[in-house]
């Protein structure tokens, strides 16, 4: 598409036409620093039929690790609520979807009712940098409304875009604003019941998982999870309560390419704070090639997060509804496709 092309979308198609706007605005600049049946769906929906299930004794390792004990976390809590959805950008309490372009840095997001599109449109400003990605979204500053956690590609700065719908209405610097070489944010969720979003991050060279337990956008204390680390090739892929016990537990996914064929096999590891009290793999435990963890979303309402899956190579997306860790129906949220260079992000 040429540049300053209006953005328009192709429904037939399901696609996200982006026009690339001519000037970036930087992070830097801002003021501190049951599966559907239908015919029309079975040619999305059969390339994501998993395989059987793969053995867990073969496939996974959760090596032992060290734990950190936290601090206090002082008498300026807030009182536990409700959390806002990942990402409501109409204040309708129904979750919407948010994607970011892999060339551009552009950030377009999607209204949604249920798994259904109502509407769509830019972020404003729609450009945070080409090194600035959204890996995370929670309410940082206690308004009940969800703001984008972005960090550096190549510094690992993090900050954090308050947003009001889907206007970007200040950008602070997280303190500290760097958590060290190789440490990448994976999610945000309260991770100790305190009220605050808290940061896990894991770390690219080590597959070591941390958690910063933050006080608004400030930076309390920090603890290893325990195991501190699933083992090699394993990631974190998405943060969330998937078995409403009120504690957010830890998806990850194996993206190491294996002679036994389980590159994308999907564990979830059950927590309790920072410890692993459970667990064990997705039944079926692989989505198929190219099939990605993208979030964890209550698109239907159920009180319990859907998985969302994207895959790499098309950009389509689809949801697995589960009870506990087995599959009940997949689906497509409709329509299922932003196009090739979007990813949904903001979801973990």
């Amino acid at each position: 598409m040429k540049t300053g092309s209006r953005f328009r979308w192709q429904w037939a198609a399901a696609l996200l036409c982006v026009p690339l706007f001519a000037t970036p605005i930087s992070a830097q600049q801002a003021a501190a620093p049951q599966r559907d049946s239908s015919a029309a769906l079975q040619r999305i929906l059969d390339p994501f039929s998993p395989p059987s299930p793969v053995q867990a004794t073969r496939h996974f390792s959760a090596q032992g690790g060290t734990t950190g004990s936290p601090r206090a976390r002082g008498s300026n809590a807030r009182t536990p609520g409700a959390a806002p959805a990942k990402l409501d950008f109409n204040l309708d309490t129904k979750p919407d979807l948010l994607f970011q372009s892999i060339g551009t840095s552009d950030l377009v997001y999607w209204l949604m009712d249920g798994d259904r599109l109502l509407n769509y449109g830019y972020v404003n400003p729609s450009r945070p940098g080409t090194n600035w990605v959204v890996v995370a979204s929670a309410d940082f500053n206690g308004d009940h409304k969800a703001d984008l956690v972005l960090q550096d590609t190549g510094t690992g700065d993090l900050i954090y875009w308050l947003l009001n719908g889907p206007n970007q209405i200040g950008v602070q610097y997280f303190s500290p604003r760097n958590p060290g070489q190789y440490w990448n944010v994976v999610g945000a969720a309260d991770m100790n019941g305190d009220g605050f979003p808290d940061l896990v991050f894991q770390n690219s060279l080590t597959g070591d998982i941390y958690v910063w337990y933050m006080q608004g956008a400030t930076l309390i204390s920090g603890a290893y999870i325990n195991p501190s680390n699933p083992g090699p090739g394993w990631t974190v892929a998405a943060v969330g309560d998937l078995n409403g016990d009120g504690f957010a537990d830890i998806v990850v996914q194996k993206k190491l390419l294996t002679p036994d064929n389980s590159s994308g096999t999907v564990y979830v590891w059950y927590m309790q704070n920072d410890t692993q009290i459970g667990g064990g793999f997705l039944a079926p435990a692989n989505p198929g090639p190219a099939w990605n963890v993208a979030g964890l979303v209550d698109l239907l309402g159920q009180g319990r997060p859907q998985i969302l899956f994207q895959n790499a190579g098309t950009g389509d997306l689809a949801y697995w509804v589960m009870d506990g860790l087995n599959l009940v129906r997949y689906d497509v949220p409709k329509p299922n496709n932003p196009g090739a260079h979007w990813r949904l992000v903001g979801a973990k």
